[in-house]
This record gives C-alpha cells, sequence and structure tokens, in this order.
C-alpha cells in the first residue's frame, strides 16, 4: 500500500478526533428574514448603482466581517468568513474548532433572529492550517497542477488556486497574508456547488451542528491533496543518472511540460518522478500530506 492509500485509509480508522480548523467561509440564503430588520447591531444603508443613480432593491449591513445583504421582499443573503467571524472581522489563522463554530452559529440564533434550519447554504469553504516542513512559499512556487488544471497566481504570489467546475482547491501563504512571524500554510477546498457538500448531509447552517460531516469532508481534503502535482526542490542530484539530472529534472519541473503529455506518455513519467522523489528527495509533498492529515484527525 502506497503512502496515499493508506493515509486515507487512516480516516475509516479514526472516529473520536478534533478540528483544529475547518470551516472558513460561507454563503448562505434565508427566504424570509424580516425579523433582523430590527437587529441593532446591523445598520443596513441602500446601495446606490453608480452606473444608472439608481437605489438597487436590497440594503447593505456589514458586521465582524459578515456581509448581510436583503431584499425589499425579505429574501436574505449572508456571507464572509465563520472563523474571522469569531475573531471579530481580524483575521482566521488561529484555532477554530467544532465547538467554536457551534458558538458562532448559536450567537447567528440569539443575535441575528436567525432560523439555521432555514439558512440554505450556497457556498462554503473546508480547510486546515498547518505547520509546514519548508517555507511556504517554496512550496506556492513550485505546485504544477490539480488533476491537469493548472494552478494559478493571485493575490501578490502568497495564494495559489486551481479552479474546477464544483469546486476550487487553494492554497495560502497564512503568515506572509498576515505579516506574521514563522510559516502558517492553509490547505482549502471552496465548494461553489453543493452536490458534493449536499450528499455529506449538509444542506444548511443547521447541519454543521452535527458531526457527521466530519469524517468525509477530511478524506475529501486529503484525497485532493494527494492529487496536487508537485515539484520536489528537495531532490538531490547525487545519485541520478545523467538523464535525470540533466533533461527530467528541468521538464518535471515545468508546467507546460506536463500538460503537453499525452495521458499514456503523463502516466509512465508520473511513475519516473514519483521514484525519483521516494528515493532521492525529503518528499515535501508526502509529509505535508501527513500534516493535513494530522491537523483534521487530531485526537481529543
Amino acid at each position: 500500500m502506497d503512502y496515499q492509500s493508506k493515509t486515507i485509509a487512516d480516516f475509516q480508522a479514526v472516529v473520536h478526533f478534533q478540528l483544529m480548523d475547518m470551516v472558513d467561509f460561507v454563503k448562505f440564503y434565508l427566504r424570509s428574514a424580516s425579523a433582523i430588520n430590527n437587529c441593532d447591531l446591523l445598520d443596513f444603508r441602500e446601495k446606490l448603482n453608480r452606473k444608472t443613480g439608481e437605489v438597487e432593491k436590497y440594503e447593505i449591513a456589514k458586521y465582524k466581517g459578515m456581509k448581510f445583504k436583503i431584499w425589499n421582499n425579505g429574501f436574505l443573503q449572508v456571507s464572509g468568513s465563520l472563523h474571522k467571524f469569531k475573531n471579530d472581522g481580524l483575521h482566521n489563522y488561529d484555532d477554530f474548532t467544532h465547538s467554536m463554530l457551534c458558538k458562532v452559529l448559536h450567537e447567528f440564533e440569539t443575535s441575528f433572529g436567525l432560523d439555521l434550519k432555514k439558512c440554505v447554504l450556497h457556498n462554503i469553504e473546508f480547510g486546515v492550517n498547518i505547520l509546514p516542513p519548508c517555507n511556504t512559499m517554496d512550496v506556492l512556487e513550485n505546485l504544477i497542477n490539480h488533476k491537469n488544471i493548472k494552478f494559478d497566481s493571485i493575490k501578490k504570489g502568497h495564494y495559489r488556486q486551481a479552479e474546477h467546475s464544483h469546486f476550487i482547491c487553494k492554497l495560502y501563504d497564512k503568515a506572509f497574508q498576515y505579516k506574521l512571524c514563522g510559516q502558517i500554510m492553509r490547505w482549502e477546498l471552496k465548494f461553489r456547488k453543493m452536490q458534493i457538500v449536499n450528499g455529506w448531509g449538509v444542506y444548511t447552517l443547521h447541519d454543521l451542528l452535527n458531526p457527521n460531516w466530519f469524517l468525509p469532508v477530511g478524506k475529501r481534503l486529503l484525497e485532493e491533496w494527494n492529487q496536487v502535482l508537485f515539484f520536489d526542490k528537495t531532490i538531490s542530484p547525487t545519485y541520478l543518472t545523467l538523464e535525470i539530472r540533466d533533461k527530467k529534472l528541468l521538464e518535471w519541473n515545468n508546467p507546460n511540460y506536463w500538460s503537453g503529455l499525452e495521458r499514456t506518455n503523463k502516466c509512465r513519467e508520473l511513475k519516473k518522478y514519483k521514484v525519483c522523489v521516494l528515493n532521492h528527495s525529503q518528499r515535501i509533498h508526502y509529509q505535508l500530506a501527513n500534516r493535513i492529515q494530522k491537523m483534521w484527525l487530531e485526537l481529543q
């Protein structure tokens, strides 16, 4: 059994665990939330369309990093980071356990008068913050692709993403983002369509109170990380053949090389590359997989 199969299988054996960081950004809807207009914490203001000069048919309020958007008919859209909300909208680089998540959700009930069972999720992010075995930027700069989708570089270089139809794989240098000392790397899946998440029994905010989604979400985070093609710069040239040292290392580090290969040739090259990484490197990708797993499956 290779390490990818082993780490995924390990999820089956662990039942009780504590999440150190899991849910971040959410977007949810409520068809009727007229009571929220009377909430003293929210200062709703009209939105002016600069192009037409007309007042939009909705009002906006912001609180602890969350945006509340309510239409004239009472339809409510809320978006933002639940993790940042816990920290008064300031940051999301510390621990965010399930008990903390539940506390935030109950605050939504008591402070805003929201019925969690009627708050239907439209987008959601799951992820972990980990301490990488190397500089986070070294990881970002050597990402090749995820399931043949190249990683795009945006936000001044501290963030990469690979965009799929149902979800986006995202990797951050969290320490750089918040000007922190040391290293914090975040691996995250943002679900832009909810079919996969609904399959885990998560439809509304209320469903997040039930821990049944822990196991499938953790497995998916690890599975998608294992699909990341990453060039390991710790490969030592000492015992490599001349072909690998002088040619293959250059090719393997080129995203365009991988994208230009046909399936059969790509499988052959990938197998050759993985053997090289296994025998001649510090196996950074494997170490990161272990740290993602351990963070998600932190035993109570």
